[in-house]
């Protein structure tokens, strides 16, 4: 994947999704809800978010939301910045497969969110709403095209201007 940075795998028994952290030692957390036939699918997925540098740009996005809390534009663009990274990772792990092995990535998408709705002690609205994403990534990876991606980057491009636009004394 071209990463030149060392990766540690770690693992966290706690009923969460598998995430990436750290921006120059990054790692890899694996968590018991990745079923043994997903693992290598799941560490790919956070081996493409680190070479992304996605853990650095979500805590930049995420300086920007406490700078500017008390905008609700602010709120918005976090939301919409999650899922687009998320996208694009999808995207990008998907792009030169076949239509049966994206399925499978697909089928793997929701087995993981099945998982993670069992086992969570969230309430009913968390769990919607992550449904809810995890439709949208899915659908995403049936309908590609450019057009939907240059939406995308428009729409995160207005919503980091109106963000930046309010000062902050």
């Amino acid at each position: 994947l071209g990463i030149k940075r060392p990766v540690s795998l770690l693992y966290y028994d706690a009923p969460v999704s598998p995430f990436t952290c750290g921006v120059l030692r990054p790692c890899v957390v694996l968590t018991p809800i990745v079923p043994p036939d997903m693992v290598s699918m799941a560490i790919r997925h956070e081996l493409r978010h680190i070479r992304s540098w996605d853990f650095f740009f979500r805590a930049a996005a995420f300086l920007v939301l406490l700078l500017h809390c008390f905008n609700p534009f602010s709120y918005l663009f976090w939301r919409e910045f999650r899922a687009v990274q998320e996208e694009a990772c999808d995207e990008k792990i998907t792009s030169g497969l076949s239509p049966e092995q994206i399925r499978g990535y697909g089928h793997a998408l929701l087995k993981l969110s099945l998982s993670i709705q069992k086992d969570s002690f969230c309430s009913a609205a968390l769990a919607s709403k992550k449904s809810r994403q995890i439709r949208r990534r899915i659908v995403r990876l049936g309908t590609r095209s450019h057009k939907k991606r240059i939406g995308a980057g428009i729409c995160l491009t207005a919503a980091c201007l109106i963000g930046f636009c309010v000062p902050v004394y």
